[in-house]
This record gives structure tokens, C-alpha cells and sequence, in this order.
């Protein structure tokens, strides 16, 4: 059993977050991205996994596990840059304001 809540458990809060796939996980202690819906728009999102201390992780809201949803933009291009190439097709796909440079 991992020391963190995995991200594909992470599913609050649920009236506005919709998981559809996590792209990457590090594993304890380090980061996850997803991408997902929030209030039904294609979007990516990332959290820090947590550790044996705080296997809630971060961000967190009334002990729940939550993701920080990255604006769209330049920042999303930056984010989806870092992932492997397979990966970074499904997200591009998924959000259609996402283009490739």
C-alpha cells in the first residue's frame, strides 16, 4: 500500500471534478498530473502526492485530496512539455485549446 493517497483516488470536489486519466505519477512525495473536467471543461490538473506523514497530500480541502486545476495557456504548453510523448498526445487531444509548438 502506497504511503499516499493515489492520484486516480483523487476525485474531490466532486460537483466540480470529473477524473478522466492521470498522465503522470512520481510517487511518494513527488507530483501527479491529470487532466479531467472541472464543471465539465477539458482541463489539466496536478497535486503533490503526500508522504507516510501526509498521505493526503496537497492541495487538500477539508481533508480531502484535491487537484490544482492549471489555467489554460501558455502554462498548460509548459506543463505538457515535461511528459512523455504518448502522454502529452492524449492530453493535447483531450483539450482543444492545447496546440502543439
Amino acid at each position: 500500500m502506497p504511503a499516499y493517497i493515489p492520484p486516480d483516488k483523487v476525485h474531490s470536489p466532486k460537483a466540480h471534478w470529473s477524473l478522466i486519466a492521470v498522465l503522470e505519477d512520481l510517487g511518494e512525495e513527488g507530483t501527479s498530473v491529470a487532466i479531467g473536467r472541472w464543471d465539465g471543461k477539458p482541463t489539466l490538473a496536478m497535486r503533490w502526492n503526500g508522504s507516510d506523514g501526509n498521505p493526503i497530500g496537497n492541495p487538500q480541502s477539508r481533508g480531502l485530496p484535491t487537484w490544482f486545476i492549471i489555467p489554460s495557456g501558455p502554462k498548460t504548453e509548459s506543463f505538457l512539455k515535461t511528459l512523455p510523448a504518448n502522454k502529452q498526445a492524449l492530453a493535447r487531444n483531450f483539450i482543444p485549446t492545447v496546440e502543439a509548438e
